[in-house]
């Protein structure tokens, strides 16, 4: 078992909010009920751990007198990862346990999808439309290869679900949109929401 970097039992001291997995705050109401369930938990140089008390669960189960449990032991395989200027917890497969939308990733994706809809519709070049939207050519057409995202790795952007560390720089860098949509869900999204 690794080293314990910081071994803290669940108490009555923590705030009025407990972190679901999906990110999302759990209120008072629910406080008591995890209070109740979890007996301690530690967090681990490459792992969480969470153990729950037996009697607790067939309490809130409500299992007949005298039904025996065993402590149910959960454990999350976790690294913390920089991206950019914070520090996040990434599971195993390479996404965050809170979805977080980019909202430059998203601008982009709809800047992209217009400028290519100008662009097929009206039938003009990008010479053309790049003057007209008073930015270079070079610069429509690295955001223009954002309209062909995969649809898999578009809507993982747009639910915030794509691979940790993903940028506006690393997606209009040479070569960051590939025209394989399979290679692109392997650059873009978590192991867990790859295409198979």
């Amino acid at each position: 078992m690794p080293e314990s970097v910081s071994s803290q039992p669940i108490s009555s001291n923590h705030p009025p909010w407990v972190v679901q997995p999906n990110g999302s705050l759990l209120r008072q109401r629910n406080r008591d009920v995890i209070l109740a369930l979890v007996d301690d938990g530690q967090i681990e140089a490459m792992r969480v751990v969470i153990r729950c008390a037996g009697e607790a669960l067939a309490t809130f189960l409500k299992l007949p007198g005298g039904s025996v449990i065993n402590p149910l032991i959960l454990v999350a395989e976790v690294r913390l990862t920089r991206s950019g200027r914070a520090l996040r917890l990434m599971d195993s497969g390479g996404s965050q346990p809170s979805a977080e939308v980019d909202q430059s990733i998203v601008r982009l994706l709809a800047q992209a999808h217009r400028w290519w809809r100008i662009l097929r519709n009206e039938q003009i070049d990008i010479k053309t439309l790049s003057k007209r939207e008073k930015v270079t050519a070079s610069w429509m057409t690295r955001v223009v290869r954002l309209a062909f995202l995969s649809p898999a790795a578009t809507e993982a952007i747009l639910a915030g679900r794509q691979k940790s560390g993903l940028s506006v720089t690393a997606l209009l860098e040479s070569g960051g949109v590939d025209p394989s949509w399979n290679e692109q869900d392997k650059r873009l999204l978590p192991a867990m929401h790859q295409s198979r």
